[in-house]
């Protein structure tokens, strides 16, 4: 019974120190971010062809995080942005990613900027730009040509990206899902690192702008699920 009782009370003790910790972290991660402020996410979205700025297209951020130890382990949804782009085709957007509350895991790097900087510390998740007619940063971008570059001028002088309009409905109809975009949106079978819908109203409500320029039904989530 003794033994019982020292084991539960051992168990306790661990996890409150442990719940210390991650408030401590968490606090200190927040009060730094609070400090130095944040870096920003920032450019702007013109026409490909006419330069003219694009004005109310979607700028979404999604960050990613993984186990601490994994090989090759599932991929967790961490957080989500968006922001609309204003009269001048101008984007402004916080790149804190908010606090990772599980110690367990860490926040994913673009293994691309990783693979061709490898000094680069930063976390860099997925970014998409979407305008309903025309082709999403960055599987449609025109200029600059190279996403790794776009992520990275972003969070220091800022930059143009130009989206090429869509003038055939085969090349709208590339463009009609969010994994066609570059993220998945959660569902009834939903992955672990599904974007729950309620965080991306925007982006839902322009892709279904887009889907009807073609005929097709709007998409509908319910409770933030398909």
């Amino acid at each position: 019974m003794a033994v019982k009782v020292l084991l539960k009370g051992l168990i306790v003790g661990v996890f409150r120190h442990l719940s210390l910790l991650l408030a401590f972290c968490c606090v200190a991660q927040a009060a730094v971010a609070s400090a130095y402020g944040a870096p920003t996410y920032k450019g702007m979205v013109v026409d490909a062809e006419t330069k003219a700025p694009i004005e109310g297209a979607v700028v979404v951020v999604v960050w990613y995080k993984k186990p601490l130890i994994t090989m090759n382990g599932p991929l967790y949804f961490h957080n989500a942005k968006e922001v609309l782009t204003d009269s001048k085709g101008g984007f402004s957007l916080s790149a804190f990613p908010g606090i990772n509350w599980n110690p367990f895991t860490r926040l994913m790097k673009d293994p691309n900027i990783s693979r061709t900087y490898p000094d680069d510390p930063g976390i860099y998740p997925v970014i998409a730009i979407f305008s309903p007619g025309y082709g999403p940063f960055p599987e449609a971008q025109v200029k600059p040509p190279s996403e790794v570059e776009t992520k990275r001028a972003m969070l220091k002088e800022g930059i143009v990206v130009e989206l090429p309009k869509l003038e055939t409905k085969e090349e709208l109809q590339k463009y009609t899902n969010s994994d066609d975009i570059g993220f998945s949106i959660c569902h009834s079978t939903s992955r672990f690192y599904c974007v729950p819908a309620d965080r991306i109203a925007n982006f839902i409500r322009l892709l279904n702008v887009h889907r009807g320029m073609i005929g097709l039904d709007p998409l509908r989530w319910v409770s933030g699920r398909h």
